[in-house]
């Protein structure tokens, strides 16, 4: 059902209209459509360059249409170098509750055992309203380290906590 792969510079547009059409749930990433614009996408990119991030993009298998991405990148100061964060994941809705987000994450994390010895952490932030993800982070690996109160305003105004989980790489080398 899903192609998984790096992504490249080339993937601009593809992911431009990935964030926006995940960004319509306001349950769903940290950013609202009119936070998505093509300025965004260049820092994504420009991240994921600058501070030796990492991309994967998931295809729709027919119709090579991106329907799932995940990044993150390290935090570019010297003592979190060994960091990935801002792990952002995104899962198309009409391909969301398919175990899509799972096998991305796994991908993702098996390419930093496997080519990532620079990578001690992966850290994501998630709000604790987010039942399912959260069971999925724990089932991948990540620990359950703190809780950020009342960080998130939701769409409604009211608050919600944050929940931070980090992963280790069990390769780290330095």
């Amino acid at each position: 059902m899903m192609f998984i792969r790096k992504g490249s510079l080339a993937d601009k547009e593809a992911l431009f209209n990935l964030y926006l059409d995940v960004s319509k749930n306001p349950n769903g990433i940290a950013r609202a459509p009119e936070e998505i614009d093509i300025l965004f996408i260049d820092d994504v990119f420009n991240n994921i360059i600058k501070k030796e991030g990492l991309l994967f993009l998931g295809e729709e298998r027919t119709t090579e249409k991106v329907i799932a991405a995940i990044h993150a990148h390290k935090y570019g100061i010297g003592i979190f170098d060994h960091v990935l964060t801002h792990l952002t994941i995104l899962i198309h809705p009409d391909y969301q509750q398919q175990g899509l987000g799972t096998e991305l994450f796994q991908r993702f994390l098996s390419e930093i055992e496997k080519h990532r010895p620079d990578v001690k952490r992966v850290e994501l932030e998630s709000r604790a309203s987010n039942k399912k993800a959260l069971k999925i982070y724990q089932k991948l690996g990540f620990k359950h380290e703190g809780i950020l109160h009342q960080k998130t305003r939701n769409i409604d105004g009211s608050f919600e906590d944050s929940y931070v989980f980090a992963w280790e790489n069990k390769n780290f080398l330095y």
